[in-house]
């Protein structure tokens, strides 16, 4: 049986994150298709890495990460994007290092579950924590990250469900899920974020003006984390 290669898997949900985020890295890179999904590899600080745009959305990344493991050995998984703040003192532009993560749109209270815990898995799904050293223009917080498939404002209707959780610090559309498969995969994972937005956002134009910018943080870190 032919040996698997081995990779770093980068996964970015939004193709703007994506072009954002390579300008600043700046590094060679060659296109890649395995199977059904095309990315790019390139190598950083002497390792392999394999990268690809998921899409938006629990489906979407949990699909793609699931058709990578067929074909190459993962090292580890590396989730980065934007989110939205859900706290005052996590402002636009900072970057929100995931020490948990859970669901903000599942409910098997009634089975006995924790809200927010899928069946069969366990209460948070814990990921590799990174250590930053470098010192960086913008704030890095390490906190609880959750996950809905849904673009959350102040008038969304999952805003109630919010206080079910300790003190969450943002929110994605992605990143509890890839912690989910990764978890069935006994895969090591890292989800990290910058904040694009907030509560008060309800445009998707806001959104944009501030996403290039955001992702630019995000380069500098996985370089780091890399």
């Amino acid at each position: 049986m032919m040996k698997k290669s081995k990779y770093i898997v980068l996964l970015i949900p939004m193709f703007e994150e994506f072009n954002s985020f390579f300008a600043s890295l700046n590094v060679k890179s060659n296109p890649l298709k395995l199977g059904k999904i095309e990315g790019i590899e390139f190598e950083l600080n002497t390792k392999k890495v394999f990268c690809t745009i998921t899409g938006v959305g629990k489906a979407m990344s949990s699909y793609t990460l699931g058709a990578i493991s067929s074909i190459i050995d993962i090292e580890k998984v590396i989730n980065i994007g934007t989110a939205g703040s859900l706290k005052e003192s996590v402002k636009p532009f900072d970057v929100v290092i995931a020490n948990k993560l859970s669901y903000l749109d599942v409910d098997l209270t009634s089975f006995g579950y924790r809200y927010g815990q899928m069946s069969n898995c366990p209460p948070y799904f814990k990921p590799l924590i990174t250590s930053i050293k470098w010192s960086y223009d913008f704030n890095i917080h390490y906190g609880h990250i959750i996950t809905a498939d849904s673009f959350l404002t102040s008038s969304s209707p999952l805003m109630g469900k919010i206080k079910k959780f300790d003190e969450p610090l943002c929110i994605d559309m992605e990143g509890c899920s890839i912690a989910q498969i990764a978890f069935h995969l006994n895969i090591p994972f890292i989800v990290i974020r910058t904040i694009s937005d907030s509560l008060s956002t309800n445009n998707s134009k806001e959104h944009e003006l501030k996403l290039e910018k955001s992702m630019v943080s995000l380069a500098n870190i996985f370089k780091e984390v890399i």
